[in-house]
């Protein structure tokens, strides 16, 4: 799912993804209310690169236990250092690939 607004990390615009707060594999055992799927608390709008930074930082484990409300996870240190790199870079896209090889 997708939506046009401001990432809630980064604040830069352009289209965001549904970040589940409680990782939908986690939301889906019994411990949990099947709610968590729909419900507005349990998720972030983020864009594909803070997205993707999340998931690559934290497992879903991490992100259950430590890092379940938007609060939590904007104060989250790794993270912290992320977006404020990415702030200073808006128009980087993740998708482009980057190499520290030198060409001759």
């Amino acid at each position: 799912m997708e939506k046009s607004e401001r990432c809630e990390l980064c604040g830069i615009p352009g289209k965001l993804t549904k970040h589940h707060l409680i990782p939908q594999r986690v939301s889906r055992s019994t411990k949990y209310s099947k709610d968590l799927k729909t419900d507005e608390g349990n998720f972030m709008w983020l864009c594909t690169e803070c997205h993707s930074q999340v998931h690559a930082l934290y497992t879903e484990q991490e992100l259950r236990d430590l890092y379940f409300t938007k609060e939590r996870l904007r104060e989250a240190e790794k993270l912290k250092k992320f977006v404020e790199w990415r702030r200073k870079h808006p128009n980087f896209s993740g998708s482009s690939k980057m190499s520290n090889r030198k060409r001759f």
